[in-house]
């Protein structure tokens, strides 16, 4: 895969598939696994409207497990409460990084910011509106407010899906900015509970106190909830969530995951108590995805669950690991293991065993166990032989994890045909990094019985120890930093207390030293008495004894025929043959002569101190010295690997051992030296000269490699002398004298202990009382231990089993390529690059890579920095990592730093960053704020210089335009701009700007200029806010005079008065209904009593000219009925104060005109009744008569003689007083008069 670099300036959005809106949904969320195999979850079934669908039982419910039909166990649902009303700010990470699925722009699924949009209109279906508001803010480097508070869920959804890109992840302006902060946005919410729902995919960029959002937010009542996208959300926002009673989300990866997440915010922020589902789930799967179905609507909803191991139903063996020993055959012998059901009940239906292991019972299945219940099983053993046998017991039924029993019988001293002991892991074909962490595992023994692992890097001809303490079936290992595609694994099962000697000798004086015969047949043995004796090798017989030879050390040749002895008291290297005769003295006599070794068969090196260390050969003769050793101190012992012309000297008192290069005519030069901590007591060199191996005066063993010089300590403690097996497959030490406990008494004992060419323990031949002096091994491997117990112990060993992967496998070293980043040229201290950068850091190499730190040094360190996008930092192969990167000069010119990439295991690579510091070339104007401005008013704004050529270049610029956060409304717009244009040196341009709002709220706009030089484009934020009112605007009417008589013009002013300081308009539109008294007033202008058009210059709304007439009353009113800032804020009137009373002026008298007509209005009933009622009205104030008389004039009756106020009146008509017939009733007032015609019958 080609490795690129794309830096991203702006990013274009994909809009994500509208959600559909006003559909009903189904939320559940897991609560409690802790009741396994029942589970219990919260859940939520809303309408379209976004209230609990109710009534809701557990037969409506549907629950599928992997296909399977799972039992409901009950669904328990609160009563039903109103959502509520909540005020809630959604903000959005709107940085690059967004566009990445995990860490690269291309992927399957959805990427971040698709996720984003889907939960972010998940909550807008779900969330309860118009009870509730929602306002939508967006982040990067600034915070922009998308949409304010609005009810209109197409317009949140729009605004979601028209989420923009760019720039990097910074906390501080996303909550804080005084213009589009969620928390400043959220403190204007209209509702008490208000909430701030903040998603982000990236760690913050800059400085950042938590401390701040959470006072801010506290102070305001606001709740928080945040949640990380592909990535552990930061220590910050889990303490904000915390803090501010909200809640933290975090490694959200899925679309599911998140809309289920913003629903459940929802239910939480709108006070909904959910319903309890609880249900019944099995199967052995620790992943689990439970699919929840409302039957009769058929909405679904998915859960995903982790059970843990210790909730499943496991089986447990007890003991786990059974040896029977020894067992002669024909003889059998049984045991008991128990078989136990964790957890939950058990079915077993089957068990099965190899031979030579057999089930005696139970033998009827199946058997259904408790839980928390145990069956015994016994095993037999029937050997055919003392070989170790092994087996595996293997029950079969319900049970969730593979459960065995495993039992073995007879030696591992005597290892089975075919092998049982296998490699599992690794066994072929893997492929490890490095430095990382696996498990290494065998099977074929016990998981008590200790083994030892080995790795090869060169398909097994040489092999390093990992460790000769593991048991329990596996092991860690850190993979070593060995590259290398020819790896192998060996485990190699220890004998310890297996092996028994076919011989032993046993003398009257503890063992001093013993050597073979060179054909293996002979054995002499020199005591502490200072004897020698030769016996037999075959069966331990003795042949003789050199009772006289007072040998302190003895050597043999290499042919078998002399031996020479060290003796006291002169301290001479004596001849002897090898029946013990003695032959001559060697060299000088010396007081410090020690063990003698030879070179061949006629040269003896002997060591001493001083200059009379040194070798002889006994054919020369003088039988002199032919050299001697200048070694400091005393050699008192030492070894020859012969064919490799090395000898090791043991300088106890210089805490040194010497390994000499023996070159031609025995000339000893190329020496080695091996400082040891603790005083050297033995030394081995091994026959082909690749090691040593020595031993220290409080029992430490060490093994040092001669081919990388490089020591280990073995495992095994309290050891003395030292061997090795002349084939070199393996060594031996003999140890100290010990004590253990045996049946509560106590015990002395000694091991001699074998050990791998790389170290490891493979056995121990544990036999010996007392410390073993000396420990040897022929060439056929017999094997000899003498103690100080006086014993010497004859050996016949078979190599214990072992096991090496099938197959190679190979250790892989990481291979990171950290490309060149090139920032681009930006402006020195203003300015800034924001760049995204894919594939900064790739994986090339064969396995997966997991990065521990990115960090950036070198000269120009402080002007970069970066962020690393991909919340998961292991890199599989050919996968690479982005990096966000800054850039912020500070000087002119080339400006360089170094980025380096850790991974886990130490591997270091680097790359380079740069970017170029350049002078100041544009001068731009600041921020655009028109404030508050009325709806449906204009305000246009020149803003001059918004531009400025500074630099010495000519810029040609492409035409401006404005990026709208919110595609459903831009009330920003151009009255006077240019099309393209050039700007020289000291040029500027100018620009004519208008906001317009038509809708309440905030807006923001980013005005942007393209030009073709570095940092193009210019993005200048331009905000606005929409307003119905100021809060307390009121409508006065007043008029030009107190009182006016028919005839008179009146004027009458209808003014807005606004509080102090208060926003005031000029071209603002309002609708108005005036009314009055149209019997009084005749309207001269303007032509209608209702309006709908915009404010004048002034304050006043309206002016209005009346003609005052004779009319029904002496005073009159002009009123306002209503009032309305038009089409955008019907919701919003002003107050409206008062009305302007007329008062009518007369001379000689009132003279009202009543243009109606009419006094008396009617009786009811009618044709009269005693419950008649007489109804009349007046329009001016006096005495007032009512009389009726018959058809010839007559008065019958004075029904009303009184001073009454114009108004509408109700009396009785007095039926007493008349007899059948037709009457007058007449009404006179001051002015008027009226007779009308009634019947009584």
């Amino acid at each position: 895969m080609m490795t690129y670099i794309r830096i991203l300036l702006v990013s274009t959005v994909v809009a994500a598939q509208a959600l559909t809106l006003n559909a009903q949904s189904l939320s559940v969320t897991l609560k409690s696994t802790a009741s396994y195999p029942q589970l219990s979850a919260d859940f939520f079934l809303l309408d379209k409207d976004g209230f609990p669908l109710s009534p809701v039982t557990k037969d409506d419910i549907r629950i599928s497990e992997n296909g399977t039909q799972k039992n409901i166990v009950s669904l328990t649902c609160p009563p039903t409460n109103q959502p509520l009303p909540v005020s809630v700010v959604l903000t959005f990470d709107a940085s690059l990084s967004m566009e990445f699925y995990g860490g690269s722009r291309f992927g399957t699924g959805d990427n971040n910011l698709t996720i984003a949009q889907k939960a972010g209109k998940a909550f807008v279906q779900a969330f309860q509106m118009p009870a509730s508001e929602c306002a939508i803010t967006s982040f990067n480097s600034r915070a922009y407010l998308n949409t304010d508070y609005t009810t209109d869920k197409t317009l949140l959804t729009q605004t979601i899906d028209a989420l923009t890109l760019d720039y990097q992840t910074r906390y501080t302006p996303a909550f804080l900015d005084a213009r589009a902060g969620a928390i400043p946005i959220a403190v204007r919410g209209q509702h008490t509970q208000k909430a701030i729902i903040f998603l982000t995919d990236g760690d913050n960029n800059d400085f950042f106190d938590p401390q701040n959002v959470i006072n801010a937010a506290n102070n305001a009542g606001i709740k928080i909830f945040c949640i990380g996208l592909r990535l552990p959300l930061s220590a910050d926002l889990r303490f904000i969530a915390q803090q501010t009673g909200g809640e933290g989300f975090s490694n959200v990866t899925t679309t599911a995951q998140a809309e289920a997440i913003y629903r459940r915010i929802v239910q939480k922020i709108q006070g909904y108590a959910p319903c309890e589902l609880i249900w019944e789930t099995s199967g052995c799967e620790q992943q689990k995805t439970a699919i929840i179905e409302h039957i009769p609507t058929g909405l679904k909803d998915t859960v995903r669950y982790t059970i843990t191991p210790s909730q499943l139903a496991q089986w447990n063996i007890s003991p786990l690991g059974t040896h029977f020993g020894i067992i002669n055959n024909p003889t059998t012998k049984d045991t008991t293991v128990y078989l136990k059901a964790q957890n939950n009940a058990i079915t077993l239906e089957k068990l099965t065993i190899n031979n030579p292991f057999s089930i005696i019972s139970p033998t009827v299945f199946p058997i259904t166990i408790p839980a928390n219940d145990s069956i015994p099983i016994i095993i037999r053993f029937i050997p055919t032989d003392t070989k170790y046998a092994y087996a595996e017991l293997i029950p079969e039924g319900t049970g969730c994890n593979q459960a065995i029993g495993y039992f073995s019988g007879g030696s591992a001293a005597q290892p089975p045909t075919p092998p049982t002991l296998q490699v599992i892991h690794p066994n072929g074909f893997e492929k490890f990094l490095w430095k990382t962490d696996t498990v290494i595992r065998w099977r074929g023994v016990l998981p008590q019985d200790t083994v030892t692992l080995e790795y090869s890097i060169d398909n097994g001809t040489t092999c390093i120890l990992i460790s000769d303490k593991a048991t329990g079936l596996e092991h860690p290992w850190t993979v070593p930093a060995t590259p290398s595609k020819q790896c192998l694994m060996r485990v190699t099962q220890q004998v310890r207390n297996g092996y028994i000697p076919y011989a032993s000798i046993r003398l009257t004086s503890g063992i001093k030293d013993i050597l073979f015969s060179p054909d293996n047949t002979k054995l002499y043995i020199l005591t502490e008495d200072s004897v020698v004796r030769q016996h037999n090798t075959n069966n331990g017989s003795n042949n003789y004894a050199v009772n006289n030879a007072n040998a302190l050390f003895i050597g043999i040749n290499g042919d078998g025929s002399h031996l020479a002895y060290t003796t006291s008291p002169q301290n001479r290297v004596k001849l002897y043959s090898n029946m013990g005769i003695f032959i001559a003295n060697l060299g000088l006599q010396s007081t410090n002569a020690r063990r003698p070794v030879f070179i061949g068969r006629d040269t003896i090196i002997f060591g001493a101190g001083g200059s009379l260390s040194g070798i002889v050969n006994f054919t020369t003769g003088s039988m002199g010295f032919i050299r001697t050793i200048n070694e400091p101190g005393i050699i008192e012992w030492n070894d020859v690997a012969e064919t490799k012309a090395r000898y090791l000297a043991v300088n106890p008192s210089q805490k040194v051992v010497t390994i000499y290069n023996m070159r031609r005519n025995n000339v000893f030069a190329d020496s080695i030296r091996i400082m040891q901590q603790n005083t050297p007591v033995r030394g081995a060199i091994a026959k082909d000269a690749s090691s040593v191996l020595v031993t220290d005066n409080i029992g430490n063993a060490y093994f040092t490699s001669l081919t990388n010089r490089q020591t280990t300590i073995l495992s095994q403690k309290n050891m003395f002398s030292t061997g090795y097996n002349p084939q070199g497959t393996f060594m031996i030490t003999g140890g100290l004298q010990q004590q253990r406990i045996v049946n509560g008494q106590s015990q002395n004992y000694a091991e001699a202990v074998l050990y791998s060419p790389t170290g490891g323990i493979i056995g121990i031949l544990d036999t010996h009382t007392h410390t073993i002096s000396s420990v040897i091994v022929s060439k056929d491997g017999t094997i000899a231990t003498g103690g100080k117990d006086s014993i010497v112990y004859l050996w016949k060993i078979q190599m214990p089993q072992s096991d090496i992967s099938d197959n190679l496998w190979e250790i892989v070293a990481p291979q990171l390529t950290v490309n060149s980043i090139f920032m681009d040229s930006v402006i020195i201290n203003i300015g800034s690059r924001d760049s995204l950068v894919e594939n900064a850091i790739t994986n090339t190499g064969e396995v997966a890579v997991r990065i521990s730190s990115v960090t950036i040094s070198g000269a120009n360190t402080t002007e970069f920095s970066r962020t690393i996008i991909s919340p998961s930092l292991l890199l599989q192969p050919n996968e690479s990592l982005a990096l966000e990167c800054n850039f912020s000069p500070t000087a002119i010119g080339k400006r360089e730093a170094i980025i380096t990439v850790e991974t886990q295991d130490n591997y270091t690579a680097q790359g380079i960053i740069s970017g170029e510091g350049i002078s100041l070339l544009l001068e731009n104007h600041p921020p655009i704020d028109f404030g508050k401005r009325f709806l449906g008013d204009t305000k246009d704004t020149i803003i001059t210089a918004v531009i400025r050529n500074i630099g010495t270049i000519a810029v040609n610029f492409a035409a401006p335009r404005f990026l709208a956060l919110n595609p459903n409304n831009v009330p920003f717009s151009f009255i006077q701009s240019p099309e393209k244009f050039t700007l020289k040196n000291q040029d500027s341009i100018e620009v004519k700007i208008r906001f317009s709002p038509t809708k309440l709220g905030q807006f923001t706009a980013l005005l942007e200029y393209g030009f073709d030089k570095t940092g193009s484009p210019i993005r200048i934020p331009v905000f606005g806010e929409g307003i119905c009112s100021n809060g307390a605007d009121s409508l006065i009417v007043t008029s030009n005079a107190q009182s006016v008589a028919p005839g008179d013009t009146l004027t009458v002013a209808l003014r807005l008065h606004y509080p102090p300081n208060a926003i005031q308009s000029a071209t603002r539109p309002y609708r108005m209904k005036v009314e009055y008294d149209n019997t009084v007033l005749r309207r001269l202008s303007p032509d209608s009593d209702q309006f709908d058009t915009r404010l004048q210059s002034s304050d006043t709304v309206q002016y209005m000219r009346f003609l005052v007439m004779l009319g029904k009353s002496d005073t009159a009113s002009v009123r306002v009925s209503s009032f309305d800032w038009g089409e955008y804020c019907t919701n919003s009137p002003a107050i409206i104060q008062g009305s302007v009373p007329v008062e009518i002026c007369y001379a000689g008298g009132k003279r009202l005109f009543n243009p109606d007509g009419k006094l008396i209005t009617g009786i009811s009933p009618n044709p009269p009744n005693e419950r008649s009622i007489i109804h009349f009205s007046t329009n001016e104030t006096g005495i007032t008569h009512i009389t009726i008389t018959s058809l010839i004039g007559e008065q019958v009756a004075t029904i009303l003689q009184e001073y009454i106020h114009a108004g509408e009146y109700s009396i009785p008509l007095p039926l007493d007083a008349l007899t059948t017939g037709i009457y007058f009733m007449t009404i006179t007032t001051p002015t008027q008069q009226q007779s009308s015609l009634f019947s009584v019958q």
